[in-house]
């Protein structure tokens, strides 16, 4: 709902359009009717939401409930989330066009007088049916994603273990206990610049665990 079908629908109110959303502490109303029963006097802005942002947000939203439904600890992230930019990369036509959204405008009122304020809900409208479905096509994608992930992981394993072993030959030939331990800490330098662990978190780089991995079988 726009604020022209607002004005239309309470024309006893006075509207004013802010230049900015209010910075106060507000109170938000559930229902747009009790918000007007509060108040007469109504500043208000609009938001206005492309159809590429609204997709976003409904890709987003799937998402989210997805993830909730696997794990019910997820917390929705507004930062970078590894599986959501895969699926915008990879999705399928099924799912493209689940969340194809036509623009819309959110509207946003302020009561002037008093501290509350009414936020119109998204305009996303997007039906159970197409819920459910979307969920599904998510299913489908976390599956080949996983199965990409289990790949990643058993690649990450074998590097660090190459990278651990090409200095086993250095160190079984260093002639010193310093030179030994500098043999490791140049391993654990080079684990930790190019796989970002260390002892702490992960055991492979610790020093023991590197120092046994070459003393074995001397």
């Amino acid at each position: 709902m726009n604020i022209e079908e607002i004005r239309q629908q309470y024309p006893n109110i006075k509207f004013y359009k802010l230049k900015k959303p209010s910075l106060q502490n507000m109170f938000e109303i559930e229902k747009l009717e009790d918000f007007f029963e509060l108040t007469k006097i109504v500043g208000y802005t609009e938001n206005h939401v492309d159809e590429d942002s609204a997709s976003f947000m409904a890709l987003k939203l799937l998402t989210d409930s997805y993830l909730e439904a696997r794990n019910p600890e997820y917390t929705q992230l507004l930062h970078y989330n590894p599986f959501f930019e895969f699926l915008r990369g990879n999705r399928s036509d099924c799912l493209n066009k689940i969340i194809s959204r036509k623009s819309y405008t959110v509207t946003f009122l302020y009561a002037l007088d008093i501290n509350i304020m009414f936020q119109e809900e998204s305009g996303l409208n997007i039906s159970e049916e197409e819920f459910e479905l979307g969920l599904l096509e998510i299913d489908k994608m976390y599956k080949s994603y996983s199965k990409e992930l289990i790949k990643e992981e058993e690649k990450r394993n074998k590097d660090i273990n190459t990278c651990i072993l090409s200095y086993k030959e250095q160190y079984q030939q260093a002639k010193s206990k310093t030179e030994k331990e500098g043999v490791i800490r140049r391993v654990q330098l080079e684990l930790k610049m190019r796989f970002k662990i260390d002892g702490r978190n992960d055991y492979r780089a610790s020093k023991i665990s590197i120092q046994t991995l070459y003393e074995e079988n001397e």
